[in-house]
């Protein structure tokens, strides 16, 4: 008959030796291992519940131990207190959070008066082609308000072009509101009938 405690004393973890363990989470469904090798460096591994490191860490620790060790951790931690330039790193984070988030405030702030000052442009104002207003309106670079507008522009332009050189089927003047834009011009284009 064999020995269940032989069979299990070799199924143990054979390969570093293991220190001590902290809990990684308040549920206790993890742990941090410190590992020693032969040379006697150490390095630290994680061992999630009913894992082989997990087994094999409980096979010679038990749960008062661990609790012990990361209390033990937690206390010599706290009796250090915060790192050496740790309030100078979380200050560098936040101001540089801050001014990200102002950034962002300046860019949108900037969007947003462009947008006001394309509306102020006669073409833009005065025209009826409600798809490109819209995209002005929807528009999320000053880059895209630009093409927009510069859209509108070029329209109005062919408008009053195809109008000076009498290109446009137009209604006869009295009938005809005489529209202020070159883009209420381009607009009275007629399409190609077929």
């Amino acid at each position: 008959m064999v020995d269940t405690t032989e069979v299990a004393a070799e199924e143990q973890w054979t390969h570093d030796t293991m220190i001590e363990g902290l809990w990684r989470s308040a549920e206790k469904k993890e742990i941090s291992i410190l590992y020693e090798r032969e040379d006697k460096s150490r390095y630290s591994g994680q061992a999630l519940e009913d894992s082989r490191e997990w087994k094999d860490f409980f096979h010679k620790f038990t749960i008062e131990e661990i609790d012990a060790f990361t209390d033990t951790h937690r206390g010599q931690r706290e009796a250090r207190g915060p790192r050496p330039n740790q309030e100078q790193e979380i200050r560098k984070r936040e101001d540089k959070q801050s001014g990200e988030r102002k950034k962002a405030a300046d860019e949108l702030e900037t969007l947003f008066r462009a947008k006001l000052e394309a509306f102020e442009i006669p073409e833009v104002r005065d025209s009826e082609n409600r798809e490109l207003r819209s995209r002005i309106r929807k528009s999320k670079s000053l880059t895209e308000i630009s093409a927009v507008v510069s859209a509108l522009m070029a329209l109005s332009i062919i408008r009053v072009t195809l109008k000076a050189d009498n290109l446009l089927d137009e209604e006869p003047e009295s009938e005809k509101v005489v529209s202020g834009t070159i883009e209420e011009v381009a607009n009275e284009v007629p399409k190609d009938e077929d």
